[in-house]
């Protein structure tokens, strides 16, 4: 008995070790089992063949293999002796032995205070060292977090401190989330502030480049006032050079007198009224414009009937 006691508590240690599942730990135990009891059909004749005392043995393992309870030791519903490994496999049958054995496995690996079950729904377990000094427990099977402290999935964004304030107060607010709170309004903040900025310097842009069509507007004005002054200037420049030319010719008319020639104008500054043109040597009478050389030839009533040096003018004189 105490052979088979020793096999059993070996593979729950090494169960404790390295992790197991629930299928895996019931083929564990199983092996063990088959080799020391044989084939099904003698499990069933020794049932059989059992006194009348051993059969509330059967009823007690059935019982303890269906339990949840994570005690290993059951009582004997006749005697209350508690039953061994051994009497579990010499009375009862293979598939209440494989239970039995997973609920005595379970019992072994849980007396390890550092044990814990996998929070998911994987069923496996697994020692974890560090207990609650780093709570955090991944699931060697799954990789699921738990929380060794709490027995719960693994409470992200909280500390077990956090948590259990969590659990006092539902309002409660833990640092993570306080912090990503503080980072979303300064996030918020800056948004907003760059938004603002943009704006400021769009309306800054638009004032800008209002000014500058304003005084693009201003300089066309100034110019085309300054076209139209020079238009003006221009205009009365020329009329001022009309007004010029016309005193000029007045003049010319009123002081000179072209040449019988050349047409060239002539003034007469004093002397007599011969006159002989610098440019063409030309030589008239002033008063009528009768070719003087032509008077010599002939006489005077080669003036102008109008000339007062005609004859009938200085006879009348």
């Amino acid at each position: 008995m105490a052979s088979q006691n020793g096999i059993f508590y070996g593979r729950a240690d090494s169960a404790i070790t390295s992790g197991f599942g629930d299928d895996e730990s019931a083929t564990a135990v199983q092996n063990p089992t088959s080799k020391s009891q044989g084939s099904s059909s003698s499990n069933t004749a020794q049932s059989q063949a059992i006194p009348s005392h051993e059969r509330p043995v059967i009823n007690t393992a059935a019982a303890a293999a269906s339990s949840s309870s994570s005690s290993s030791a059951s009582p004997c519903d006749e005697c209350q002796e508690n039953l061994e490994y051994n009497d579990i496999q010499r009375f009862a049958d293979e598939h209440t032995i494989a239970k039995y054995e997973r609920q005595a496995l379970r019992a072994a690996v849980e007396e390890d205070e550092n044990f814990f079950w996998c929070t998911s729904d994987c069923g496996s377990g697994q020692i974890h060292d560090s207990g609650s000094a780093q709570p955090i427990v991944v699931c060697i099977k799954c990789s699921h977090r738990s929380c060794f402290r709490h027995g719960v999935n693994w409470h992200e964004d909280l500390s077990c401190e956090e948590y259990d304030r969590l659990q006092e107060d539902p309002d409660f607010r833990g640092h993570l989330e306080l912090e990503n709170e503080r980072w979303s309004k300064a996030q918020a903040a800056q948004a907003a502030q760059e938004e603002a900025d943009r704006d400021l310097a769009s309306r800054f842009v638009a004032k800008e480049k209002a000014k500058i069509k304003r005084q693009e507007a201003q300089d066309q004005r100034e110019r085309e006032r300054e076209r139209e002054r020079q238009k003006k200037e221009r205009r009365q420049i020329a009329t001022r050079r009309k007004m010029e030319e016309a005193k000029s010719i007045a003049t010319l008319r009123a002081t000179t007198k072209p040449c019988g020639g050349c047409g060239w104008a002539i003034e007469k500054n004093s002397g007599c009224s011969h006159m002989t043109c610098s440019k063409c040597g030309h030589e008239f009478c002033w008063d009528c414009g009768a070719d003087h050389r032509a008077i010599m030839r002939g006489d005077n009533s080669l003036h102008k009937e109008t000339c007062r040096f005609h004859p009938r003018n200085r006879g009348s004189g």
